[in-house]
Order: C-alpha cells, then sequence, then structure tokens
C-alpha cells in the first residue's frame, strides 16, 4: 500500500472513531 493510502486510510479511520465518539457523548 503507498504511503499516502496508508495515511488516508489512518485519518479515515481517526475521525470515523471521533466522531463516533462524539456522537455517543451528544447522545447522553
Amino acid at each position: 500500500m503507498p504511503p499516502n493510502e496508508a495515511r488516508r486510510a489512518l485519518v479515515t479511520g481517526g475521525a470515523g472513531f471521533i466522531g463516533s465518539h462524539l456522537v455517543e457523548r451528544l447522545i447522553e
């Protein structure tokens, strides 16, 4: 996997993780 694709996957995964965490905080 090219480094730029790996970085994009890492950023997308990180954003998804943070996004889901924020959604859980907002739901409470």
